[in-house]
């Protein structure tokens, strides 16, 4: 009886090491099996067709990003895919600088510090003249801005490039609802109301047009003002050019609901902006709807979010 019992135990012993030995194997085989797929994930490609019209083959999901183009960077930030090295320009604005702590910066010609970082995918400007030099560190992409495709369209062509269509998407969305709650608090505010953006340079001002970033995204595309009628054939007769010089001669054409002012951007106060009398003639500032808007030079999420909450903010305070 006890021979019975000891023989049992002994059979249950080597039927669980036998079990257990199973579980080890099938637990082994199942991390093969991810870094498997992960390899082949990682050393998956495709074909992107970018902004010199060349196709170039690109890493599916890249890990090591050289963003050489500054006014994009958010994006990339926003996108969840943070590069390793950027432009040093971009720190430039304080919103990009505040999400980039701790990623290396490079110049416009150190070829030599991007072929160090190891990238294995270069995004940069057509124009830029290193292009064929980082063509042979890694794919390198052409990415360029301004032109007719607005900021949606400009997050979801830079999220093909890195394989995040869908948190493009997700980003977009989040946005349209914030923009539909925004309209609603401001109501009356914005409705068919006008708005010119304006540097008031030292010797000079700049006024910008749809998709020149300035707040023109959240102002035009997303809250729905409009260039007043003079300000816009100013720049129709720039053509092709969307931010346009005027002297000081031509400032009551620009005249508007809201006048949008770029200290930052100006080096010049407001203060010293409205010391002269041509500017406190305007219909903007004598209802009080100048607005003041800083860190607006980039046309990425990050700086646009930034702008949106900058007018949201200021236009509540307004009557």
């Amino acid at each position: 009886m006890i021979d019975n019992f000891i023989r049992m135990v002994l059979i249950m012993k080597k039927i669980l090491v036998l079990a257990l030995t199973f579980l080890v194997c099938l637990a082994a085989c199942g991390i093969q099996n991810n870094e498997s797929k992960q390899n082949v994930s990682d050393k998956e490609t495709m074909i992107y067709t970018d902004a010199k019209n060349d196709k170039v083959e690109i890493p599916k999901n890249p890990k090591r990003i050289a963003m050489l183009n500054f006014h994009y960077v958010g994006n990339f930030i926003k996108l969840d895919k943070k590069p390793i090295l950027i432009n040093e320009f971009a720190k430039e604005s304080d919103v990009i600088k505040n999400a980039t702590q701790g990623i290396e910066t490079v110049g416009n010609d150190d070829v030599e510090k991007v072929a160090s970082a190891k990238p294995d995918l270069i995004i940069t400007y057509s124009s830029d003249p290193n292009f064929k030099k980082y063509t042979k560190i890694a794919p390198t992409l052409a990415l360029d801005v301004g032109g007719d495709m607005d900021f949606k369209e400009a997050l979801k062509i830079q999220a093909k490039m890195v394989g995040k269509e869908d948190k493009a998407n997700h980003i977009i969305q989040e946005w349209d609802k914030q923009i539909a709650k925004d309209k609603a608090d401001l109501g009356d505010k914005i409705k068919d109301k006008t708005a010119t953006i304006l540097e008031a340079q030292p010797k000079y001002n700049v006024i910008s047009g749809r998709n020149m970033s300035r707040g023109s995204e959240v102002l035009y595309d997303a809250y729905g003002l409009t260039v007043p009628k003079k300000t816009q054939s100013i720049i129709d007769a720039q053509k092709e050019n969307r931010q346009v010089r005027i002297g000081n001669e031509r400032i009551p054409e620009i005249d508007a609901d809201y006048l949008v002012l770029l200290p930052e951007n100006a080096g010049r106060s407001v203060d010293d902006i409205f010391s002269q009398s041509v500017w406190r003639n305007l219909t903007a500032y004598q209802n009080g709807h100048v607005l003041e808007i800083n860190d607006a030079s980039f046309s990425d999420w990050l700086s646009i979010e930034a702008v949106r909450q900058q007018m949201k903010s200021q236009l509540m305070h307004m009557s």
